[in-house]
């Protein structure tokens, strides 16, 4: 009977386990930056503040059946599909995305540590600012995300 147990147990875990995960964005961190870096040049902004977002996906196989996981330019095709779906806004209107590094990280399914950039004024409140992402970017049905954001220093 134990055994039977265990059996059942074991097969539910694996289960699961080869699920895959279910799309969607999470919001990893977001902070203030000093400066962005781009190809060897470093940029810094005397009336804006930098505003670093930085990302994971778990999105629809579909959304990449096209690209091939193991090529040099992956990470770059997935970071192109996957920012259309991010916005920021302060007092209610959208803030054009200023930079942006890709996914450190990326699967057929999955993108790690996408890094994205916004320039807000200096002084701002943080109760004005507002960030959305488009979860129908990631599949169909996937729940979007839309939260003030607070910035750490």
């Amino acid at each position: 009977m134990v055994r039977r147990i265990v059996t059942l147990i074991s097969l539910a875990v694996l289960l699961i386990a080869c699920r895959g995960s279910k799309p969607g964005a999470k919001i990893t961190s977001v902070k203030y930056a000093e400066s962005i870096r781009s190809s060897g040049v470093t940029y810094t902004y005397t009336d804006f503040d930098i505003l670093e977002i930085k990302m994971d996906f778990n999105f629809d196989e579909s959304l990449a059946s096209d690209l091939d996981p193991t090529s040099e330019d992956y990470r770059d095709k997935i970071y192109d599909i996957l920012i259309d779906g991010a916005h920021l806004y302060y007092k209610d209107e959208e803030v054009k995305r200023t930079f942006g590094y890709w996914p450190e990280e990326a699967g057929k399914d999955y993108a790690k540590e996408m890094t994205l950039f916004y320039l807000v004024p200096k002084g701002h409140s943080v109760q004005d600012l507002r960030f959305v992402y488009d979860g129908a970017v990631l599949g169909e049905g996937t729940k979007s995300i839309d939260t003030e954001i607070k910035p750490e220093r």
